[in-house]
């Protein structure tokens, strides 16, 4: 995973030229990363790293298994009903 990690990260980094310093587990739910993937995010510079585990974000999270929402192709409406829903949570 770390070398995958890193491979892909360095490989951004060149065509973006700039820092990618944010990942995003793919298919991130609790069965798709562990404890290993974890420390790879770590040992190659990520700064925070999303799940797909649904929750709200707050001080106590660990950077690197962050959760997230789902965002669907909503309209506006929908979006700030979700977003004051979510907020309130």
């Amino acid at each position: 995973q770390i070398e995958t990690m890193a491979r892909s990260k360095t490989e951004l980094e060149s065509l973006l030229g700039r820092p990618v310093r944010h990942l995003a587990y793919p298919y991130g739910d609790g069965e798709a990363f562990d404890a290993v993937s974890v420390e790879a995010a770590r040992q190659c510079g990520f700064e925070t790293a999303c799940t797909t585990l649904a929750g709200r974000v707050t001080h106590l999270n660990d950077r690197l298994r962050l959760p997230r929402q789902m965002v669907r192709n909503w309209d506006a409406d929908e979006i700030a009903d979700r977003l004051w829903a979510w907020r309130a949570g």
